[in-house]
C-alpha cells in the first residue's frame, strides 16, 4: 500500500494544486483573489511535471488532472443554472459540467505533453547544470501553459473564465497587466514556479547530492546562487500586495482620472433590481420594468445605468407611452440613462444597451458582440442538449465589432454586456483610435442564474483586471451583484450588497490620457503576439534540445 501511495502521490498533489488554483481567483467569505495561492498551485504542478519529464504521457495526465480539478472547482456553479433554473436532471447537469471541464482540460494535457516530449527528446533532464538552459525550460513550461489558456480562451468562441492571471489583480505582478495582459501574467507565474523547481534541483546537484560535484565550477555555483537570489526577490515583488492594497488606499483617497479642463466628474446611479430568475420570463418581469423605470425617473444623477436585460422585452412590446414618456422626462431634466434590453428588427433580436436622453431621435445603441453559448445561441450539434433545458433560450445575432462609444457630458462611455468583459483583447479594439477611445467602461450583467456563489467575486476580479489592462474606470450595474464602481487602478470604491435590491450613487472621473501598451497591441493584433511569442519559445526549446541531443 505504501509503495502504491508513493507511486501515485503526485496525483494527490496535482489535485490539491487544482483546488488551490480555483480558490486563488476568489477566496471564501469574499476575501478576494490570492496571487500567492495561485503561484503555490503552479509550484505543485511544476514539481509533478518536472518529476515526470521523461514520461510525456504522465506529464499530460498531471496537467489534465490539475486543470480539470481547477475548472470543476471554479465553474461548478454552472450546475445551478442547468439544474435549478433549467430544470435539467441532476445526472445530465453533472455530466454537462464535467464534460465541459474535461474537454477544456485536454488543451492543457496536449500542450504539456508537447513540452515534456521536447525536454525528454533533448536530454535536458540528464544534462548537467546550465543556467540559461534552466531559464529556457522554465519559459517553455510557461509557454505551454499560456498556449493552453489561449486555446481555451479563443477556440469555439472561448471560455477563459478562471485564467490564472486573474489571481494577481492585487499583487505587484498585476501592474504589468497594462503592458502584457492577463495571459502573460499566467505565463510569468508558471515560469517562476518551474524556475524555482529547477534551481532547487540544480542546487542539490551542485552540492553533490546528485551527480559528481567535480563537474561544477565556482562560476556555476556563483551563477546558481545569483539566479536563485534574483528569483527570490522577483517572487517577493511580484506576489506581494500592490501599492494600493499594501497602503490600504481606496479610490476616494487616490487621485481622480486625468480629465481635460472644463470636464467635470459625472454623477452616476447604478441600479440593482435583484429580480428572481424564476420570474424573469413571467408576468413579474413587467413589475421589474416598473421598478427600474421609477428609479430612472426619480434619479438626480447625470446618468442612470441598469443591468443587462433589466427590461426583458423590446420597447415596442410595452403598452402605451411606457418608453416615449421616459425619454421625454429625461430630456426635460437633462439627464441620461443607459438601459439594458433586447431589441428586435427585421434581422432578428439583439442583447443591447440603449442610451437615451440626448434627443428624442438620437438614441445610442450597443449590441452585444460576444454571445454566450447555450444562453444566447445554440452551438452546432448541441440542440439535443438544450432540448433538456426548460427555460427560454435567446437566439440573438451578434453586434458589429467594434462599436462606437456613447459621447455624453464630455465623456466617451463604452458598454459591455455580461461576460464580454472576459475578453480584454476585444475591448481593446475600441482603443485603436486614441482620439475616440473610451474614457469610462460600463459592464451590465445578470449572473443571478448561478446563485449566491463565488461567481459574483470571480466576475468582479475579471472587471478589475480589465481596468488594469486598459487603465479606465469600470462601472458595474448588475441584477444581483457585484454592483460596484472601480477606478482605473482596480480599486473598488463603492459597492452594493449582493442579492438585494439597491441603488448605488457614485462620482466617476473618466480617464482621457493615452491608451496603454496592452490596448495598443491587443487592439490591433488581438492575441496573436502572445501566440507567436509562446510558440517561439517552444521552437527555441526544440532548437536547444537538438543541440543538446547532438552533444
Amino acid at each position: 500500500m505504501s509503495r502504491w501511495l508513493s507511486q501515485w502521490a503526485w496525483l494527490l498533489w496535482v489535485t490539491l494544486g487544482g483546488i488551490m488554483q480555483a480558490l486563488s481567483m476568489g477566496l471564501p467569505w469574499h476575501w478576494g483573489p490570492s496571487g500567492v495561492l495561485q503561484w503555490c498551485a503552479m509550484l505543485l504542478l511544476a514539481l509533478a511535471v518536472n518529476k515526470a519529464l521523461e514520461q510525456p504521457l504522465r506529464v499530460a495526465l498531471c496537467a489534465f488532472v490539475f486543470q480539470c480539478t481547477a475548472l470543476l472547482a471554479t465553474v461548478w456553479w454552472l450546475f445551478i443554472a442547468l439544474h435549478v433554473y433549467g430544470e435539467m436532471s441532476i445526472a445530465l447537469s453533472l455530466l454537462g459540467v464535467g464534460l465541459l471541464c474535461a474537454g477544456l482540460a485536454l488543451y492543457f494535457a496536449g500542450f504539456a505533453w508537447g513540452y515534456a516530449w521536447l525536454v525528454a527528446w533533448g536530454g535536458f533532464k540528464k544534462a548537467q547544470f546550465n543556467a540559461s538552459r534552466s531559464v529556457l525550460k522554465a519559459m517553455g513550461f510557461g509557454a505551454s501553459w499560456t498556449l493552453a489558456e489561449l486555446a481555451r480562451g479563443v477556440w469555439f468562441t472561448g471560455f477563459p473564465w478562471g485564467s490564472s492571471g486573474y489571481a494577481h489583480t492585487n499583487t505587484w505582478m498585476g501592474q504589468l497587466a497594462s503592458w502584457v495582459g492577463v495571459y502573460a501574467l499566467g505565463w510569468l507565474s508558471a515560469s517562476l514556479a518551474m524556475l524555482c523547481v529547477l534551481l532547487a534541483q540544480n542546487a542539490r546537484i551542485l552540492k553533490g547530492r546528485k551527480g559528481p560535484p567535480h563537474n561544477t565550477t565556482r562560476i556555476q555555483r556563483w551563477m546558481s546562487g545569483t539566479v536563485a537570489t534574483m528569483l527570490g526577490l522577483g517572487m517577493v515583488l511580484s506576489l506581494a500586495p500592490g501599492p494600493a492594497a499594501l497602503l490600504g488606499l481606496t479610490a476616494q483617497q487616490s487621485s481622480p482620472g486625468s480629465m481635460p479642463p472644463g470636464v467635470r466628474a459625472l454623477s452616476v446611479t447604478l441600479l440593482q433590481g435583484n429580480v428572481p430568475q424564476e420570474s424573469k420570463f413571467t408576468q413579474s418581469r413587467d413589475e421589474a420594468a416598473l421598478w427600474y423605470r421609477d428609479k430612472i425617473v426619480h434619479s438626480q444623477s447625470d446618468l442612470v445605468i441598469t443591468p443587462e436585460t433589466a427590461f426583458a422585452k423590446p420597447p415596442q412590446s410595452y403598452a402605451g407611452q411606457f418608453f416615449p414618456s421616459l425619454v421625454t422626462l429625461l430630456l426635460e431634466r437633462g439627464h441620461f440613462a443607459l438601459i439594458g434590453m433586447p431589441l428586435v428588427d427585421e434581422r432578428g433580436y439583439t442583447n443591447s444597451a440603449v442610451g437615451v436622453g440626448e434627443s428624442a431621435r438620437d438614441v445610442y445603441r450597443y449590441d452585444k458582440t460576444h454571445l454566450v453559448p447555450f444562453g444566447e445561441f445554440v452551438p452546432p450539434l448541441f440542440q439535443w442538449f438544450t432540448d433538456h433545458l426548460h427555460m427560454p433560450l435567446g437566439f440573438f445575432r451578434r453586434g458589429e465589432d467594434p462599436q462606437a462609444s456613447w459621447s455624453i457630458l464630455g465623456e466617451r462611455i463604452a458598454p459591455n454586456i455580461c461576460y464580454e468583459d472576459l475578453f480584454g483583447e476585444e475591448l481593446a479594439r475600441r482603443f485603436v483610435d486614441a482620439e475616440r477611445s473610451p474614457t469610462i467602461m460600463v459592464n451590465m450583467s445578470n449572473i443571478a442564474w448561478f446563485g449566491d456563489t463565488v461567481v459574483v467575486d470571480q466576475h468582479l476580479q475579471i472587471s478589475r483586471m480589465r481596468t488594469l489592462e486598459l487603465h479606465r474606470p469600470m462601472l458595474r450595474s448588475t441584477n444581483a451583484g457585484a454592483t460596484v464602481a472601480i477606478d482605473e487602478n482596480a480599486n473598488v470604491y463603492a459597492s452594493l450588497p449582493s442579492f438585494s435590491p439597491g441603488v448605488l450613487r457614485v462620482q466617476v472621473a473618466g480617464v482621457h490620457e493615452g491608451v496603454t501598451f496592452f490596448a495598443w497591441w491587443a487592439g490591433r493584433f488581438g492575441l496573436w503576439p502572445l501566440w507567436l511569442a509562446a510558440l517561439g519559445v517552444l521552437l527555441l526549446l526544440a532548437w536547444s534540445s537538438h543541440k543538446v541531443r547532438g552533444l
